[in-house]
């Protein structure tokens, strides 16, 4: 290349020089700049984040210089060794580690893919809107469901129970008949699921108690969450609970038009 000729001090050919300078500058000033809106856009410092995403689906690669690809999260360009997910998405490394951090999701930011194989715990909704589980109970403030902005106010006991994550759910579901399967859980560990429903009345007036004491689920003694919503303002109800073994877990249409109940998952070690 023109950047690699060696240019003796007889050799009279300064402006080749001069080009060959001004390229390199041109190239670290871009990576500089890369790097500074990486730190500055999504607080990546460039350190190794491998101790977060180890256990995660993702590929390493290596990008080629004359690769133009930005990463989807910081938008800077792809650099040196970059993540690609199973669904075929690269990014930063350490953007996903950050976009995790903030929001304590283990799916593509692109397309909701999980990403992460460590929790033992998968989900999807029968009527294919989107379902996430997330690593962790949220925390307050959080919201409680992928379509709306409805918020916790409180997480009663579930802010302190271990081992626990959240299934974030549409609230679009929440007109499924009870009859029918309304979210399916895969777990490869012993759990216990834990129902928070919106309030006494999801549970007596829906036809939801006929199938929570036919699928033998119990009233559990924690204290549930708070929530906002429509056109009640806050909302709060009692939770049932149930253990299960490794395999699907099929959920119960909720029948409600105030929303969904919520799923909490606690895992235990086997």
């Amino acid at each position: 290349s023109r950047c690699s000729k060696l240019v003796s001090a007889s050799d009279p050919q300064p402006i080749e020089t001069h080009a060959c300078k001004g390229a390199m500058a041109a190239a670290a000033m871009a990576e500089f700049v890369g790097g500074l809106r990486r730190v500055l856009l999504c607080g990546c410092s460039g350190h190794n984040s491998r101790s977060c995403v180890r256990e995660w689906n993702l590929m390493l690669e290596e990008v080629a210089d004359d690769d133009e690809e930005e990463c989807s999260i910081c938008l800077a360009q792809l650099s040196d060794e970059v993540a690609k997910t199973q669904c075929g998405h690269r990014f930063h490394l350490e953007c996903l580690e950050r976009n995790f951090r903030a929001s304590r999701r283990t799916a593509c930011p692109l397309c909701r893919r999980s990403l992460c194989s460590a929790l033992g715990v998968s989900a999807r909704a029968t009527s294919g809107r989107a379902i996430e589980v997330l690593e962790a109970v949220p925390r307050m403030g959080s919201r409680c469901h992928l379509d709306r902005n409805y918020r916790f106010v409180l997480l009663g006991d579930f802010a302190q129970l271990p081992q626990t994550v959240f299934v974030e759910t549409s609230n679009e579901d929440k007109r499924t008949p009870v009859s029918e399967v309304m979210w399916i859980l895969e777990v490869t560990v012993p759990v216990t699921v834990h129902l928070n429903f919106r309030s006494e009345r999801h549970v007596l007036n829906t036809g939801v108690l006929e199938w929570i004491q036919e699928k033998g689920w119990s009233r559990s003694s924690l204290v549930g969450t708070v929530s906002t919503g429509v056109p009640d303002g806050l909302y709060w109800g009692p939770v049932y609970s149930k253990s299960f073994g490794p395999g699907a877990i099929p959920l119960m249409g909720s029948n409600c038009t105030l929303g969904t109940y919520f799923v909490f998952v606690q895992l235990h070690a086997t």
